[in-house]
């Protein structure tokens, strides 16, 4: 669980099982609607990782970040959680861009996740398949991993 965390800083990628077919209902994406699925999230925390992590496995919230409108909903689950240590920012680009070139991911809302990033089109992306083992994450075949400590997270 996020209390496991030793940096206070960094990047994550959250899985979120989505049970149902789910329509925002609040907010700029008001009326998306996602299917039933996985879908992964990233983003980053240069101070307070810890309670970031936190907050976003919080049902009880005040409706702030654009995924606070996915992970507030009850029927909608974090299956997994991935805690890049004090890496830098871009690392949740560069987290989206692997899965996206990798595993032939695809942004699900544009914009959604991502108001703050020039580069990429949305920080929440879905796919036909979970490449889950972390090896996706494995230093050798991820240069902006180098030096950065990868940790996993599983809500039980």
């Amino acid at each position: 669980m996020p209390g496991q965390i030793k940096q206070n800083s960094g990047a994550y990628l959250i899985e979120i099982h989505i049970t149902e077919d789910f329509t925002i209902r609040q907010g700029r994406f008001r009326g998306e609607k996602l299917s039933a699925g996985y879908y992964y999230y990233t983003g980053s925390a240069q101070k307070n990782l810890r309670q970031r992590i936190s907050r976003h496995y919080r049902k009880n919230k005040t409706l702030h970040w654009h995924i606070d409108h996915i992970t507030s909903y009850t029927g909608n689950v974090i299956a997994n959680c991935w805690i890049f240590e004090d890496a830098p920012k871009e690392t949740e680009c560069h987290i989206a861009e692997s899965l996206i070139s990798g595993f032939n991911f695809r942004s699900v809302i544009k914009g959604f996740g991502s108001s703050d990033c020039k580069i990429c089109q949305a920080h929440l992306l879905a796919g036909k398949e979970s490449p889950l083992p972390l090896q996706i994450f494995s230093r050798g075949r991820k240069k902006f991993l180098r030096g950065i400590k990868v940790r996993i997270f599983t809500e039980e």
